[in-house]
């Protein structure tokens, strides 16, 4: 694994945590997570997980506690 593609994980991974533990926006977690927009954080979350941010959200917050 290259240096880019670990930190690309590592920047999916803070993503994917955000997306079941808050309900913020995309836009923000991406902005967040490092990417540059919205639409290349979807692109490269779709190819890890092969669901967009917002599909594996709506898919699998239900199993998660999230604290407000």
């Amino acid at each position: 694994m290259t240096l880019a593609s670990y930190l690309k994980l590592v920047r999916l991974m803070h993503a994917r945590q955000l997306l079941l533990n808050s309900d913020k926006t995309i836009e923000f977690i991406a902005n967040d997570s490092g990417f540059s927009n919205s639409r290349v954080f979807n692109r490269n979350f779709k190819k890890w997980k092969q669901k967009t941010p917002t599909e594996y959200r709506n898919a699998y917050k239900k199993y998660y506690l999230t604290e407000k």
